[in-house]
């Protein structure tokens, strides 16, 4: 049957490799640079000639152990990686404001319902690691999107550090996740990277199970127009309820009036 390693198993690996620059009786790293010659084709001693690229576009390195000995060769100096030279880090995305950013899915990839199709972002993504779904504002402060407005793109840059979740003049709903802190910003803020934390006052507020959004698969006809309240919400959790309202005769809206506890679906 087919096998995956999981995004779970990764992390895991992350955090294994974490802390080994921690543990009391852990390895010890260095970062080294080295190569003061250009790479070009060399001799050896015995004639034979290496093929090394050149300094535009050198050639990647074999995964041997003959290979692995090359760089202490060229060795020049190098730095020992300390439990404060390392961070988990995610792939950076700075708001910009068109941008129509994907939702927060729990379920990328999943075969939709009834067919051979898998669940993917507006993006295409299929995934939840590869999906836009969170930003880095320029106040550093990082907000993952819960709703876009129907694939709409977002004009107005999310503000604030309120654990509820913020609905914006275009639209968007956000969550507040966490702020890059100075060292943060110093040390691990690159074009393509951004370090990623627990932020213990959102953490602290957060609700195992909540169900905060809602979205219409299907509207439906023949409904009481109106909006009609207090509505429970049905799954696996508790003391969910939302709004909904009906406009001829189909449902148009949908709000979460109490997000409840212990969901893992509900309808």
């Amino acid at each position: 049957m087919p096998a995956i390693i999981t995004d779970r198993f990764r992390i895991h690996n992350s955090e294994q490799f974490s802390e080994a620059f921690s543990e009391a009786s852990g390895n010890t790293f260095y970062l080294g640079i080295g190569r003061p010659q250009p790479f070009a084709t060399s001799t050896r001693a015995d004639g034979r000639t290496n093929n090394e690229g050149t300094d535009a576009a050198p050639i990647t390195p074999a995964d041997n152990v003959n290979a692995q000995a090359y760089p202490f060769d060229d060795l020049l100096a190098a730095k020992k990686v300390t439990s404060t030279d390392v961070t988990f880090v995610v792939p950076r995305r700075n708001w910009t404001t068109g941008t129509t950013y994907d939702i927060y899915r729990h379920d990328y990839g999943d075969r939709l319902t009834g067919t051979s199709t898998a669940a993917t972002a507006n993006s295409g993504a299929s995934t939840l690691h590869d999906a836009s779904f969170y930003v880095l504002t320029t106040e550093r402060n990082v907000y993952k999107c819960l709703d876009n407005d129907n694939n709409t793109a977002s004009t107005v840059e999310p503000t604030g550090t309120s654990p509820s979740i913020l609905t914006t003049a275009d639209g968007y709903k956000w969550k507040y996740m966490y702020t890059l802190s100075a060292s943060q910003q110093a040390n691990f803020l690159s074009t393509d990277f951004m370090a990623v934390e627990t932020n213990s006052t959102v953490s602290s507020a957060a609700v195992d199970g909540a169900i905060n959004i809602v979205k219409i698969k299907t509207a439906g006809s023949g409904g009481t127009d109106g909006t009609h309240t207090g509505i429970a919400m049905r799954g696996d959790g508790s003391n969910g309820t939302v709004s909904v309202t009906v406009t001829s005769g189909a449902v148009t809206a949908v709000t979460v009036t109490n997000a409840g506890t212990g969901y893992t679906f509900a309808t």
